[in-house]
């Protein structure tokens, strides 16, 4: 046999290829992301600096939406809001972790709407402000590798 007669049919192989870059991995990213987010969520209510509780309306209020999609809400501890509403649907994966109170940024920010400070007395010992930042700073690289993880899982299942 020459080398001219030797052929490999690869198109089987660029149709699973093709698939699983626009079908499987984007979708696997919105999971993944998804994840992160949701225990993030989590991370803000039991890792200090945590979300205040008192009545528990803001710790209740907090949820995930990815894409515009309800991905999940907390698990709270107690608290009694309502999830917040998410966002319009983006082109790529994009998780929005919210809360919906009107107190939630100046609880988050502790500065009063005209940019004061407020000194604020918790009634629960682990909560305090920035919250939310407190978690993506410290724990981004195990959030990044939450979605790296579900990525990796789905490419590897080709599904």
């Amino acid at each position: 046999m020459s080398a001219t007669d030797f052929r490999i049919d690869t198109r089987d192989m660029e149709r699973k290829m093709r698939r699983l870059l626009k079908v499987v991995a984007p979708e696997a990213i919105r999971k993944g992301v998804g994840k992160a987010s949701l225990q993030c969520l989590n991370d803000c209510v039991t890792i200090a600096p945590t979300v205040p509780e008192k009545e528990g309306t803001l710790r209740g209020s907090g949820s995930v939406h990815v894409e515009g999609q309800f991905a999940g809400k907390s698990e709270n501890r107690g608290g009694t809001g309502a999830p917040n509403t998410g966002q319009e649907k983006k082109e790529h994966a994009t998780g929005l972790i919210g809360w919906n109170s009107p107190y939630a940024g100046f609880q988050h920010e502790g500065k009063r709407l005209d940019g004061s400070h407020v000194v604020k007395n918790y009634t629960e010992p682990s909560s305090g402000r920035k919250f939310l930042l407190a978690k993506l700073i410290s724990r981004r690289r195990f959030y990044m590798s939450i979605i790296a993880n579900t990525l990796r899982a789905s490419m590897n299942r080709g599904r």
